[in-house]
């Protein structure tokens, strides 16, 4: 892996975890209430950012238990030690964003979707830009929509990639 000194981001859907944290938390919504699955395309209808906040603000995820990718966060507590800055970067919502990083405890800053915008893609990109002040990084990852990130960062780091990402 990177041995650079470049604040690095990090992904959590299927990077940090090995699962997605949207489809743990609607497992747990329907698990609250089997008739909230007709609930979810009216609140889709306000937007992914907003569905996501929706089902956060009704259901809570015991983070412990969700399958983390332990031999990458072991690197990234070895990497937190040698002084590099990490950014927590996804597209999940930002109450469980912020409970993974409190988890952790080794990221520095969190990115994460706010019921109005939707952190994924090119709008991950622009706030990973605003947050670093054009500051350049590195960005671990693992998804086609990770691609565009990585043609800014200075290294790009696949963990886990997706059927056709690496080539």
């Amino acid at each position: 892996m990177s041995e650079s000194m470049k604040p690095l981001c990090v992904d959590l859907d299927g990077t940090l975890t090995r699962s997605d944290v949207l489809f743990e938390s609607v497992c747990g919504l329907l698990k609250l209430n089997l008739f909230y699955v007709f609930l979810l395309p009216f609140w889709l209808l306000s937007g992914k950012a907003k569905m996501k906040q929706s089902i956060a603000s009704r259901v809570d995820l015991d983070v412990r238990l969700l399958p983390w990718n332990k031999k990458f966060i072991e690197w990234l507590q070895e990497q937190k030690q040698h002084g590099r800055k990490l950014v927590l970067a996804t597209a999940s919502d930002q109450k469980y964003a912020k409970q993974i990083a409190e988890y952790f405890g080794i990221f520095h800053a969190v990115i994460a979707s706010d019921g109005a915008t939707n952190a994924s893609g090119q709008r991950k990109l622009k706030q990973l830009q605003e947050l670093l002040q054009g500051e350049g990084f590195d960005y671990a990852g693992n998804a086609q929509v990770d691609i565009g990130i990585w043609k800014h960062a200075e290294n790009a780091i696949l963990v886990n990639p997706d059927a056709g990402v690496q080539a």
